[in-house]
């Protein structure tokens, strides 16, 4: 999502936009509209839970988050990456390291395990994956931006980690393209929802039937498409 000068665009809020629209197209009582504030990942659960909001986008499915908010029905069922017929998107968080470490050549390779990741790990603020990280006993460096993220790293050691989309984006920038491995194996991939604050008014059905459009928009390669090139 882009935000300038108070408006919200971007690829996602098409697909959210296009999806209220086909549910209208289907009945008539499904007549909703979207309203996007743009605040940072922790508020935003903070204020989903209080019932401020009703939708969040957009999160992966843990027990901690289900424990809070209405995700779609056997979300914790997922037998593989991305598979959920409900998924708004497929999306994870990748592991970067520095090329070189003292000079020399950085033989780290990450082999998909957290346990494998090292002790010193840097990530931006408000990444879903830090409370699974610290679940698992890894206490992350937490930067304002994931630049600053990266150049930490650059400078400390360690490995930094960041969503897909940014690791990809990183790994082609010609400002780290040569400092930085974008390594092959990521550390979650999965299927990302948009959750219901379970404080909100929307029915079940009226939910499932929204998660139901999304997903429909989601998987509309010719809509893709067409998004994508008036972003180009």
């Amino acid at each position: 999502m882009n935000f300038v000068k108070g408006k919200t665009f971007g690829v996602w809020i098409d697909i959210i936009n296009e999806a209220l629209l086909r549910m209208k197209s289907e009945s008539d009582k499904y007549d909703f509209s979207l309203s996007v504030t743009g605040i940072p990942i922790t508020k935003c659960q903070s204020e989903l839970t209080k019932g401020k909001y009703d939708v969040m986008i957009t999160t992966s499915y843990n027990k901690r988050r289900a424990s809070l908010f209405y995700f779609p029905p056997e979300s914790e069922k997922e037998s593989k990456p991305c598979s959920s017929p409900f998924k708004f998107a497929c999306n994870g968080f990748v592991v970067i390291s520095p090329k070189k470490v003292n000079k020399q050549e950085n033989q780290y390779v990450f082999n998909g395990k957290i346990e494998n990741l090292p002790d010193l790990v840097f990530i931006d603020k408000g990444r879903a994956i830090i409370g699974d990280l610290e679940e698992k006993g890894i206490i992350p460096e937490v930067s304002e931006k994931n630049e600053v993220s990266i150049n930490r790293m650059l400078q400390e050691g360690g490995v930094a980690i960041t969503s897909v989309h940014s690791g990809i984006t990183l790994a082609q920038d010609p400002k780290y393209s040569d400092k930085i491995t974008l390594q092959k194996i990521p550390l979650t991939i999965t299927s990302y929802y948009i959750p219901f604050s379970k404080k909100t008014k929307f029915t079940e059905e009226e939910r499932i039937a929204f998660w139901k459009s999304v997903a429909s928009v989601s998987n509309d390669k010719a809509f893709l498409n067409k998004v994508n090139r008036k972003y180009k």
